[in-house]
């Protein structure tokens, strides 16, 4: 079970309800919002893509880290979600959480409690996120060139959303020839618009909560829809007619499972952001046997 990093430096013997409680904030689908999503229409969906939340499978190796990438690449997974932070110095790396804690992390124990952000390129370096020490935090640069020689995509979640970013990713996949292969989420649609005129080829995903958003995402060009904790069958109508795909993100320890996930294709969802992306719509003699305990 992944801890949540809103338990600071996490100290081994925490209460369970305080990291059962972390985990169910932490969740993308709450329990009355599968019930909206049961009562959708059923509908086929575009496509039948899989999403590797965090480029993890869930095999035992830290998320965001290029063995995780390797790993589901290994496995067939061909979208991989990531997590870009910026340094203060400018270095684009790959972590979720805005700081180093005792669940994110093996050492140097000296820097728990930092920002990440705050890092300085040798601290950054330094970080190693497995008990073994052999696993870094990888640059943005690193996952680019790691999928470089295969069919995949790289879907970038920008940590710290603002300008600066957006243009720093775009600017570093247009440096290593994978505008194809990657596509950019924004919160902020006037962010987005800005960058698809100034990138007209940019892969955009609007991460959206409300209907609004998915209109006015539409309208300026989105090819991906993410659903956050919603759906409603007019989202998915209208992203669908405009061939664009709809996102959800089901990535909870309570509700990511083969029920769930057939749940979600048959009301239309084509991208399904899952922490085993490595167990679904594979034939039965392809899956790992790390699946057949969900």
């Amino acid at each position: 079970m992944r801890r949540d990093s809103s338990l600071a430096c996490f100290v081994p013997g925490a209460p369970l309800y305080l990291i059962l409680l972390a985990i169910g904030l932490a969740g993308c689908i709450s329990p009355w919002k599968m019930r909206e999503i049961k009562r959708l229409p059923e509908t086929a969906p575009l496509s039948r893509l899989v999403a590797a939340h965090r480029a993890n499978i869930n095999f035992g190796l830290p998320d965001n880290s290029l063995p995780a990438i390797h790993e589901a690449i290994r496995y067939g997974v061909a979208h991989l979600e990531v997590d870009v932070r910026q340094s203060t110095a400018g270095e684009l790396f790959l972590f979720h959480d805005g700081s180093l804690n005792g669940s994110n992390y093996h050492s140097p124990r000296a820097l728990c409690g930092r920002s990440v952000q705050e890092l300085s390129h040798d601290e950054l370096r330094s970080v190693r996120l497995d008990s073994a020490g052999t696993i870094h935090i990888p640059l943005f640069s690193e996952a680019l060139d790691t999928i470089s020689p295969h069919h995949v995509t790289l879907q970038v979640d920008l940590k710290g959303e603002s300008d600066q970013l957006a243009e720093a990713v775009v600017q570093a996949i247009l440096r290593k020839g994978a505008l194809d292969r990657c596509v950019v989420q924004f919160r902020n649609l006037d962010r987005m618009q800005t960058m698809l005129e100034r990138y007209p080829t940019l892969r955009a995903l609007a991460r959206c909560k409300n209907e609004e958003c998915v209109t006015h995402a539409l309208n300026i060009g989105a090819q991906v829809i993410e659903l956050e904790g919603w759906a409603s069958a007019s989202a998915i109508e209208s992203s669908h007619s405009e061939r664009v795909r709809v996102l959800v993100n089901i990535a909870h320890p309570f509700y990511d499972n083969p029920k769930v996930w057939a749940l979600l294709r048959s009301r239309g969802i084509d991208i399904i952001m899952t922490d085993h992306a490595a167990c679904i719509d594979n034939a039965p003699d392809h899956i790992p046997a790390q699946c057949l305990s969900l």
